[in-house]
């Protein structure tokens, strides 16, 4: 048998290109049938059984290590649904007691009954979900997938109502990222095609016969060869035989040969049902790649359908989706069980709705039923006890000047990290056409809304910025934060401190409302929760909001001092306001 010559260097340039567009074209076209026009690659679907029909579902997606991807949730249920997501801290404060239904990861495992009170919750109205969703019909929210860890929650409107829900993968422009992959693949797949036919085109004389993918040696039909003529060889002459007798006798030469002609053996036959007509060309192997494109797909799509009804085995769908989708690595996601006590992203909202409860309250307040009632639904503490004293007091001065709806506007906030409830943030408040304050704001609960505990005036003066990483309150910071409120206390009773550094305002409020030879007394706030805030700032130091209870004769006060403790050096006293209380 002929041994087979090796391949060119060309020829193996054109494989390359040829696999090279073929898995190009196969893997986007795979990843456009997974996520579709919407971006969006849905994973398995849950129903819930006919026990837990009407309770509320959440969701613990697991976090991943891609970045650009959102988990999507879709729910729906007869008669309508919430659908929220928001912090996990938020969600298990909400539930806490309750009774629920608990899915964790992206894998629809078979979901975990929590036992607690059957209770009907209306979650839509409370502040801090970062998306929301509700009404009937199918409900959707998204979240990242690599950012702190985020909770689910469905609760059905009716009472009974089973919850459909289902988890997905979104990947923005993920769908048109994979046509021009496949594109692209198909091109070098053509291109490849191309140069096979001009290589046909133009044989090489020095090179050996073309070997394809098969291995297969090409026929070469023989040339007719035609039948040789007969020809007559001129015979010599003959020598004289002086001239024959002197020479050597010459050995004998034999006669020559006919030139052979080259016969090329044909490749082994091909059977017949696969040997193709004279004068039909080969399929080409460009035909075939799409073809197993196509078989993939729909292979794919049965296999996705099959895995859907068995809600198994979608940790290989999901890391096919985020790869396919040009998800990079992104840094660990944040799975700790802290969160910052006031988010930024929902300080507009919080602040929409205090304006709302304190413009209420205010109005209620003032003439002509002087009611001061409501002030405990928009306040706390010190602010509380301040309203109310300005209700009697206008009661009594008939005042009757309107309220009217101010404008705040959030210029920073500052929170330290919180594992659960009550937690709290200070907000620098501007209000148009009034000053600017840092109001610390309290919640108890997810489900209670945002209460204003205590404020300082600080008008035009500098704050610090907030710290971009905040940490929770250690002990060391907690103690400085005491005797720095210790120090508060005894500069007001006698006007002098070593230890305290004290900015000119303050020193010019204490003149003008402390007798001179009638000191005040000055005690912490009697709410042990309600009487320091401490929280870390920019640059390493902390800022403290301290409220005292302040009594100058037999009028009562509440002391709001914001002080600055640095990281070297005493603690400084940067604005303070005090405010006529009841008690």
């Amino acid at each position: 048998m002929p041994r087979l010559p090796r391949p060119r260097l060309a020829d193996l340039h054109r494989r390359a290109v040829l696999v090279v567009g073929v898995l190009m074209a196969v893997l986007g076209a795979l990843g456009a049938l997974v996520h579709g026009p919407d971006d969006t690659v849905m994973l398995g679907e849950q129903v819930q059984p006919a026990p837990s029909a009407g309770l509320p579902t959440v969701v613990h997606p697991v976090s991943t290590a891609f970045g650009g991807a959102e988990l999507v949730v879709r729910a729906e249920a007869p008669g309508g649904l919430f659908l929220g997501a928001t912090h996990r801290v938020d969600v298990t404060d909400l539930l806490d007691g309750l009774r629920y239904v608990e899915q964790d990861s992206l894998g629809m495992s078979e979901p975990t009954f929590v036992e607690g009170f059957e209770v009907a919750l209306a979650p839509d109205p409370l502040l801090g979900w970062w998306e929301r969703s509700s009404g009937t019909g199918v409900r959707e929210v998204r979240v990242d997938l690599d950012g702190p860890p985020v909770d689910v929650l469905a609760v059905p409107v009716e009472p009974r109502a089973p919850v459909t829900m289902s988890l997905g993968v979104h990947v923005d422009g993920i769908f048109t990222k994979a046509l021009a992959i496949t594109g692209f693949g198909l091109g070098l797949v053509l291109l490849w095609a191309l140069g096979r036919r001009a290589s046909r085109g133009v044989p090489s004389v020095d090179s050996p016969p073309h070997i394809d993918h098969l291995g297969e040696v090409p026929a070469v039909e023989p040339e007719p060869v035609p039948d040789p003529e007969p020809q007559h060889e001129p015979q010599p002459e003959p020598e004289p035989e002086s001239e024959r007798e002197s020479l050597p006798a010459a050995e004998p030469v034999p006669a020559a040969k006919p030139a052979a002609v080259p016969v090329v053996e044909p490749a082994a036959a091909t059977p017949p049902a696969h040997r193709p007509a004279p004068g039909q060309a080969r399929p080409s192997p460009a035909v075939g790649a799409g073809v197993a494109v196509g078989v993939a797909a729909l292979a794919l799509g049965g296999w996705v359908r099959w895995r859907r009804a068995r809600r198994r085995g979608t940790t290989f769908l999901l890391l096919l989706a985020l790869l396919l989708g040009g998800c990079g690595l992104a840094p660990d996601g944040d799975d700790s069980d802290q969160k910052p006590g006031l988010e930024p992203r929902v300080v507009d909202e919080l602040l929409a709705d205090y304006t709302t409860r304190r413009t209420r309250a205010a109005r209620r307040a003032s003439a002509p039923r002087y009611d001061g009632a409501l002030w405990v639904k928009a306040q706390t503490g010190s602010l509380v006890a301040s309203s109310q004293w300005q209700a009697i007091a206008d009661r009594i001065e008939r005042n009757d000047t309107p309220v009217p709806r101010p404008v705040l506007a959030a210029e920073a906030v500052h929170a330290p990290l919180f594992r659960d409830y009550p937690m709290w943030g200070a907000v620098e408040v501007k209000e148009q056409g009034g000053g600017r304050q840092l109001v610390v704001f309290t919640r108890e609960r997810f489900a209670e809304p945002w209460l204003a505990t205590a404020a300082v005036d600080v008008g035009w003066g500098v704050v610090p910025e907030p710290d971009p990483s905040p940490e929770p309150v250690d002990r060391a910071a907690f103690e400085a934060g005491a005797a720095a409120a210790e120090l508060v206390d005894a500069w007001w009773e006698d006007g002098s401190s070593a230890e305290l550094i004290v900015d000119d305002l303050t020193e010019a409020l204490r003149d003008e409302l402390v007798p001179l030879f009638y000191p005040p007394e000055v005690v912490a706030w009697p709410d042990a929760d309600q009487r320091r805030f401490l929280v870390a700032v920019d640059g390493g130091s902390w800022l403290l909001v301290t409220v005292h209870s302040m009594t100058i004769g037999t009028r009562s006060h509440a002391l709001t001092s914001l002080v600055l403790l640095p990281s070297v050096g005493r603690p400084r006293v940067l604005a303070s306001t005090v405010r006529r209380t009841l008690r």
